[in-house]
């Protein structure tokens, strides 16, 4: 049986402390899920239980056929200090534009942030709470930090934000849509396209800062796009399937740059093979590098 949840046009929301085996704040089976044009949306401590085990946990769905739609409108913020779950086959949208009853288009250009800041904190406070007579394992604390998406995604504006060890897993892919001008930035956290390439358009901006991971098969910074670079950033190993940063479009190479611009502000590197051996590439005029107009690259 479908169901369709609306939540729209409210002021601050907050989704807090409920509780559930599956989905403890929304739950959603072969339906529709919209959270649109809010002032301000948080979930924080919602908690999936099963037998002596803690998930922070706020959405689930279930079943194909439905949609899934978080979009904010510019200077507000949908917040996700719980993990979500997201069935396949359902058609996901971020930050697509909102028409209201009276058919007016609201643009949504505001922040989709998920973020680990709080994990640990909350995970302990609810286990004192219940008596539990233990700190978070480890298990816990990851599985309360990663959030998946099992559908393809649409970045339509705004920002996707990840933060803080948080772990967002895109298993159907990310698409950045054409003029958007979306940004997607991730800091001290990771995300996960799995199989899927990420592909930064025009106009569109990849930011990475204080150990931030980028896993996917390809990432390709076009024409107009800005790729920035802050603190020590590592991709996973090359011997994986995964990202490498790269900036040749040499046979091998899985990010190509393309007359866009490179912000290098801090350091970038990659964990290689041991037999890999690293070398230095210069950078092509209009790209901001080191001050030796220097990347230092491996030999993919």
């Amino acid at each position: 049986m479908s169901c369709t949840i609306e939540i729209n046009n409210n002021n601050k929301i907050s989704f807090s402390e409920n509780r559930s085996s599956r989905g403890s704040a929304v739950y959603a089976q072969y339906g529709t899920l919209n959270i649109q044009n809010n002032d301000f949306v948080l979930f924080e401590k919602n908690i999936e239980k099963g037998g002596n085990t803690y998930r922070l946990r706020s959405i689930y769905t279930e079943g194909s056929g439905g949609s899934f739609s978080l979009s904010a409108a510019e200077g507000n913020s949908i917040v996700f200090r719980d993990s979500v779950y997201i069935a396949s086959g359902l058609t996901v949208k971020l930050n697509a534009d909102y028409k209201n009853d009276n058919e007016y288009v609201i643009k949504q250009q505001g922040d989709i942030l998920f973020t680990g800041q709080y994990t640990v904190t909350h995970l302990n406070e609810i286990l004192v709470s219940d008596n539990v007579g233990r700190v978070a394992m480890e298990s816990e604390i990851l599985n309360s930090r990663t959030s998946e998406l099992n559908s393809s995604a649409t970045l339509y504006g705004g920002a996707l934000r990840v933060e803080e060890a948080a772990v967002l897993k895109l298993n159907g892919g990310l698409t950045v849509a054409e003029g958007s001008e979306a940004s997607v930035e991730i800091r001290a956290a990771e995300l996960n396209l799995g199989s899927h390439a990420l592909s930064m358009v025009s106009g569109s901006s990849l930011a990475l800062a204080d150990g931030a991971k980028v896993t996917a098969t390809e990432v390709t910074i076009t024409t107009g796009a800005t790729l920035a670079v802050g603190g020590s950033v590592s991709t996973a190993p090359l011997t994986e399937q995964v990202a490498a940063l790269t900036l040749s479009k040499e046979s091998g190479s899985l990010l190509s740059l393309d007359d866009a611009y490179l912000e290098l502000s801090g350091n970038l590197f990659f964990d290689v093979a041991e037999e890999e051996e690293k070398i230095a590439l210069d950078i092509a005029p209009g790209v901001i590098t080191d001050e030796n107009n220097q990347v230092v690259l491996f030999n993919v």
